[in-house]
């Protein structure tokens, strides 16, 4: 989604501000706090053109658009979500994300379509029609940290569309979600979209895809796992979606069935909680924890694509543009890059009640952290992963102006880390390596891997 604001406007509300701002007061003026220093220093501009970064920061472009792979494909373009696994002798493995339909001209793996039907059709999950074929997928990167060399890359799943976020499982794979909800293009009974995939970091190669089915099926965004009960918590991006978790009948199994419910705050059941006036009255202050519980959903498969509508009228809540989210210090944070008066965001955090997802479970907790409703402080938050330091780190999904990396502080302040002067093209896919020395995350289009290391 584009919003009005222009550059110019952008550095005239960053001065009135005075740079940072609380996230915590959307009464009054922003608090005059180090926006302009944050946690780094001010970002200083790149002679390259690329990636302006606080002094001491280094960054390396890799991998990029266009690029011939190690297995003969092209690196794809969109590169959107991305986690980071450990490799060997040190090395850091990436699986990082293609958000390309079939009707998508941008970069795409296959140069043309004899070399997409040189695939075998078990390592595609939609074989297409002689028209068209799926360029969505996952490649997977190996990258020397302490060289700051990427060692190899290749397509690692194929067949699919529409690839945009995901999650780390705490058993080591990656979860690629679909954001669409289109029908098979081959017309085969189990191969429409709109599902999860998992896909194995450490398979050295492409893989047959691995479809999770009983996560459902609708527009999925971005997944995050407890580790501490396998329950898995999914995001929708959606202009009126929900927000699910899954409780697996099998622990560290996806593949087995299971229940998959959405969030419903007690005291609102079925309301909208965008604190936007055109999807209802109420308003969320910050800061205030609402006691929540799930309601389950039955036909997960989706087939109408009212999955949203049915969870509503059981009382599930509403988000617009669920986006990224994380685990982290037993809580789920999750972003809506549209909810908010202004439309610029809202990042959320969620404490599981006792018990989860037993049937002796206490109310959970719900909480709007972060949502200044100022396009200077933070537009359109998208990604989002938990720093080492306890920080929040998110990109923001904004084409109007350079898009930026930011950090959140706990107690709701907002710092830029990195701004994107490459091109008007979203970042995406932020994710830390094993060491917690390296932050990665992509350009995504007309671009490629980024990994900055510094002074963290």
């Amino acid at each position: 989604m584009k919003h009005s604001m222009k550059r110019r406007n952008f550095l005239k509300s960053l001065t009135a501000v005075g740079a940072t701002a609380s996230c915590f007061s959307l009464s009054k003026a922003p608090a005059m706090t180090d926006w302009t220093e944050g946690r780094y220093g001010p970002l200083l501009p790149d002679p390259a053109g690329i990636l302006d970064l606080p002094a001491g920061f280094t960054y390396h472009l890799f991998s990029q658009c266009g690029e011939l792979m190690d297995d003969g494909f092209q690196v794809p373009s969109a590169l959107d979500g991305m986690a980071a696994f450990p490799g060997p002798q040190g090395t850091t493995i990436l699986v990082r994300n293609h958000e390309l339909s079939a009707k998508d001209k941008r970069t795409q793996p296959y140069r043309d379509r004899k070399t997409w039907e040189t695939l075998p059709a078990e390592l595609r999950y939609d074989l297409g029609t002689s028209e068209k074929h799926l360029c969505g997928g996952t490649s997977t990167l190996v990258y020397d940290t302490k060289s700051k060399k990427l060692l190899k890359h290749y397509l690692s799943l194929a067949g699919t569309s529409t690839n945009c976020a995901g999650g780390k499982t705490p058993w080591n794979t990656w979860i690629s979600c679909e954001e669409t909800t289109v029908l098979s293009l081959d017309g085969g009974e189990d191969n429409d979209h709109g599902y999860c995939f998992e896909v194995d970091p450490y398979a050295d190669k492409l893989q047959p895809p691995k479809r999770l089915k009983h996560l459902g099926r609708f527009r999925h965004e971005a997944v995050a796992i407890d580790p501490r009960d396998g329950i898995v918590y999914l995001t929708e991006d959606i202009a009126v979606g929900l927000f699910y978790r899954f409780i697996p009948e099998i622990p560290n199994d996806l593949t087995a069935p299971g229940r998959l419910q959405a969030l419903s705050v007690i005291d609102l059941p079925g309301k909208s909680l965008a604190n936007r006036k055109d999807l209802g009255p109420d308003v969320i202050p910050l800061n205030q924890k609402m006691k929540t519980t799930w309601v389950d959903l039955e036909d997960v498969h989706n087939p109408k694509n009212d999955l949203m509508v049915r969870g509503k009228a059981k009382g599930a809540n509403t988000f617009c543009r669920g986006e990224g989210i994380d685990y982290g210090n037993g809580q789920i944070v999750f972003t809506c890059t549209s909810g908010g008066p202004a439309l610029q965001g809202q990042v959320w955090r969620y404490t599981p009640g006792q018990n989860s997802g037993k049937p002796n479970e206490a109310p959970g907790a719900l909480e709007l952290f972060c949502e200044p409703n100022d396009a200077a402080i933070m537009s359109m938050v998208d990604n989002i992963c938990v720093a080492p330091n306890g920080d929040l780190i998110t990109v923001e999904d904004n084409t109007e102006i350079h898009a930026r990396v930011l950090g959140i502080t706990p107690q709701g302040q907002v710092y830029e880390i990195a701004r994107n002067i490459k091109n008007k093209h979203e970042l995406a896919g932020c994710t830390w390596s094993p060491d917690k020395k390296t932050l990665f995350f992509n350009i995504f289009d007309e671009g490629g891997t980024v990994a900055v290391t510094g002074p963290w």
